[in-house]
């Protein structure tokens, strides 16, 4: 498969300068009674037998189609909080399921969970804690793969007249660190993987020491970050995380990216979000990508 790297610049024009998400924000969920043009909607309710977490579960269901291609969307809250006409439509248009995977909770995200469930376990490190978000528990990313790979998956399969050869894992920030997770340990798990703004600084790089070897099948992924991941209103703004993340090369994603395009059978693309900080590319990928998906 031929290789290339496509580096993108998408100019957006914004007006807030907070870098990260609004993290205890309740969620707006009235997209669920309002209803759509394009979808109907569903909840499950989940307990994994892998990890014992409850997992409420939003579906967004395309109205006139079949054979759907599906996107397992992770931080299920917040994405539910953002999505509106426009990016259904968009979606509509890819011929799309959004299985957004959420929490048990009425904020947007629910940090203590994802925390666990979407950073890997380090070996010999069994009660490793984050140190940068409140002394969170860490290594939970395995239990949770096993959960959407042999629960949700087959559910969703289950349910729904879907295209298996079409579906895409998304993620952002810690989300975005355990997409390259999945993609580096169980890459047949998905046929495209979309990790934005990833935290490729977390445990000191440790995401590096297992990088994708070359792969069975091709596969894509898309690394979205902004391009100023850091930026802040004020110094008082400036937390550990962000220092951290200020911290590792510059050109981490871009050697990444290279490093990438030399496995066999993976394309991988960066994408640039112009004026964009770490929080504000949060909802911005999910409209480029829904673009991107044809």
């Amino acid at each position: 498969m031929k290789k290339y790297i496509c580096f993108l610049s998408i100019i957006f024009v914004c007006g807030f300068l907070y870098a990260q998400p609004n993290l205890s924000q309740e969620a707006n969920t009235s997209v669920l009674s309002e209803g759509s043009l394009y979808y109907d909607f569903a909840t499950l309710n989940m307990k994994a037998k892998s990890n014992g977490q409850n997992y409420k579960i939003y579906l967004a269901i395309p109205k006139k189609s079949s054979d759907y291609n599906v996107v397992y969307m992770l931080d299920g809250n917040a994405v539910l909080d953002v999505l509106n006409e426009e990016l259904l439509k968009k979606a509509n248009a890819a011929n799309l399921l959004i299985v957004m995977i959420g929490y048990v909770t009425k904020a947007r995200f629910d940090t203590i969970a994802r925390t666990y469930d979407y950073t890997p376990l380090v070996p010999s490190e069994s009660d490793l804690e984050d140190v940068q978000n409140d002394y969170e528990r860490v290594g939970g990313a395995e239990l949770f793969l096993e959960f959407i790979e042999n629960e949700l998956k087959p559910k969703i399969a289950k349910t729904f007249k879907i295209n298996s050869q079409k579906q895409i894992l998304w993620g952002h920030s810690y989300g975005g660190l355990f997409v390259l997770y999945t993609l580096f340990t169980h890459p047949d798990y998905f046929q495209k993987y979309a990790a934005i703004s990833p935290s490729l600084w977390w445990h000191n790089g440790y995401i590096k020491e297992v990088e994708a070897t070359d792969l069975r099948y091709p596969t894509t992924l898309i690394v979205m970050a902004g391009d100023d991941e850091t930026k802040y209103k004020s110094p008082q703004n400036m937390t550990k995380r962000a220092m951290m993340q200020g911290a590792i090369p510059k050109n981490a994603i871009k050697d990444m990216i290279f490093r990438l395009n030399k496995k066999t059978n993976l394309s991988a693309y960066q994408i640039t979000l112009e004026n964009l900080s770490h929080g504000e590319t949060f909802k911005a990928s999910i409209g480029l990508l829904f673009d991107m998906i044809k």
